[in-house]
């Protein structure tokens, strides 16, 4: 697929992607289908393709729930935290799919926290502002709403 991509928009990823900048999060809003994903695994290869060694880590927010269902029955969550939490730059996709899902709310909060600590950078998307998504804590909402948003 084919996106047209207006590069006045894209200049705030750009700046992402040179890792040092001031910002460390970013929360992309997208229509429903209109490229969030190829969006974020373009910023996602922009970085790779300056820094091969950076460790850049894609999920799927859905496929992040699962993750989270799977390490609790397994009683292997603290694994889980170390893997989002060592990659320097996070980006997931669809993040408004978490709503409702408050146990992944609660470890997404904890890895947020101390990524943003650690200055690792984070990368949202979603098809609505986070304002807009129901059933979300109030300090995930309060993360999200201090991210740099980004209306593409």
């Amino acid at each position: 697929m084919n996106f047209p991509i207006n590069k006045k928009q894209l200049e705030p990823l750009l700046d992402l992607s040179t890792v040092f900048h001031e910002s460390n999060s970013l929360f992309l809003i997208e229509k429903k289908d209109e490229g969030k994903t190829y969006l974020l695994r373009a910023i996602g290869n922009q970085i790779l393709g300056d820094c091969p060694d950076m460790n850049v880590l894609y999920v799927r927010s859905e496929d992040f729930v699962e993750e989270v269902i799977l390490s609790l029955r397994d009683g292997t969550l603290d694994a889980l935290k170390s893997k989002y939490i060592s990659a320097k730059i996070l980006l997931i996709d669809d993040i408004q799919n978490i709503d409702g899902k408050r146990i992944s709310q609660c470890m997404l909060h904890d890895i947020l926290s101390i990524a943003l600590e650690t200055k690792n950078r984070i990368v949202l998307s979603s098809d609505r502002h986070p304002t807009e998504i129901q059933d979300l804590n109030y300090s995930l909402a309060s993360y999200f709403l201090d991210m740099k948003i980004v209306d593409v």
